[in-house]
């Protein structure tokens, strides 16, 4: 079930409906909220909606189920990028490696 609802919210996403490719993900995460492809995609579709602020954190406990996500590390980064650039205040985050 979940499959198809990311298939759908992908087909919005590359439509360009925002708030379709939302409520679709959204279903997607109520049916399946440990579903690494359905936190990405919500990640993303925020992201896209320029709701950085919203996206990160969610990149934050994307990274916390699924350290080795190099989209979830991209997507984190480009984050960081975008408020970077819109000079958007973003909390620090201290990085808690493998290595410490």
């Amino acid at each position: 079930m979940a499959a198809g609802l990311l298939e759908q919210a992908r087909a919005h996403l590359q439509a360009g409906r925002i708030d379709d490719a939302m409520a679709v993900a959204r279903a997607a995460l109520a049916a399946s909220p440990e579903d690494l492809d359905a936190m990405l995609l919500m990640a993303r579709i925020l992201r896209r909606s320029g709701r950085n602020d919203i996206a990160a954190p969610m990149y934050d406990v994307i990274l916390a189920h699924f350290p080795e996500s190099a989209e979830g590390h991209a997507g984190l980064g480009a984050c960081y990028g975008a408020a970077r650039r819109d000079a958007t205040p973003m909390p620090f985050r201290r990085w808690n490696g493998p290595w410490r």
